[in-house]
C-alpha cells in the first residue's frame, strides 16, 4: 500500500494531510497538552491565590466529614440498589 493513503473497502483513499503535517501537528497538540497538564510552582515568597487558601482550609474539613458520614452513605446506596433487584425478582 502506498504511504499517505488507506485501503477503504478495496479503494485506497488519499490523506487529507501530508505525514510531515500530522507529525508537526501531533507534536504541538502534545506540548500544548503537557503545558496544560504541568502543575507550576510559585516562586519563593510569591503569595497563595484564593483557590490555594480555600483548598488548604477545605480539604481538613472535607476529609473528617467523609470519614465520618461515608461509610454510612455507601451502607445506604448499596441496601436500596440490592433492594431495587430484590423487588424486580419477587
Amino acid at each position: 500500500m502506498k504511504r499517505g493513503s488507506r485501503v477503504i473497502e478495496g479503494f485506497k483513499k488519499p490523506e487529507l494531510v501530508s505525514e510531515e503535517a500530522l507529525a508537526a501537528s501531533t507534536a504541538a497538540l502534545a506540548q500544548l497538552a503537557q503545558s496544560v497538564t504541568r502543575t507550576r510552582e510559585p516562586p519563593p515568597g510569591a503569595a497563595k491565590t484564593l483557590e490555594e487558601l480555600v483548598r488548604e482550609s477545605v480539604e481538613p474539613l472535607l476529609k473528617q466529614w467523609l470519614d465520618q458520614h461515608l461509610p454510612r452513605i455507601v451502607e445506604r446506596m448499596v441496601r436500596e440498589a440490592i433492594d431495587r433487584v430484590v423487588r424486580r425478582v419477587e
